[in-house]
């Protein structure tokens, strides 16, 4: 196997589901959280999510490819690492998981409301009790077939 496939294979078998916890775990008054579907670096399209267990905010999220461009781009060194987009913290490639639960969230989003050719939603909003709700547009978030909330379970 060449080492760029050797690369995604172990990328993706790396998940942890919850990640979002975290940041209810470092605010107590902490009621919700907005976390972005979409990676700056991959604007627009579907991604599969991965987070950094050393970034410290909801919004640190990294689509697939742009961790395997990172790689590339180290000479194929997963212990390369770069400062964050979001936080601005040192990330090493290695340290990064699938966020397993905010992909079902994502699954979900692109399943009933998101299209290749036109974006509804941008982005989830988490609740501490373990709700999320998709970020909508003001004249779909009143329209009763798109009620949130969600349960993550």
């Amino acid at each position: 196997m060449d080492p760029l496939s050797k690369f995604r294979k172990e990328l993706l078998h790396r998940q942890k589901k919850d990640m979002h916890i975290k940041f209810f775990n470092e605010d107590p008054h902490k009621q919700h959280i907005r976390v972005p579907i979409f990676s700056k670096l991959s604007p627009k399209k579907q991604i599969t999510p991965f987070r950094n267990l050393e970034c410290l905010k909801p919004a640190c999220v990294y689509d697939e490819e742009d961790l395997v461009e990172k790689y590339q781009t180290s000479h194929m060194n997963s212990y390369h690492g770069f400062i964050c987009h979001s936080c601005n913290t040192f990330i090493e490639i290695q340290r990064f998981y699938l966020d397993y639960t905010l992909k079902k969230m994502i699954d979900h989003i692109w399943d009933k409301y998101n299209k290749v050719n036109k974006i509804v939603c941008d982005g989830v909003t988490i609740m501490r009790d373990g709700k999320w709700e998709p970020q909508l547009p003001e004249y779909l978030s009143i329209d009763s077939a798109f009620k949130p909330p969600f349960n993550l379970n």
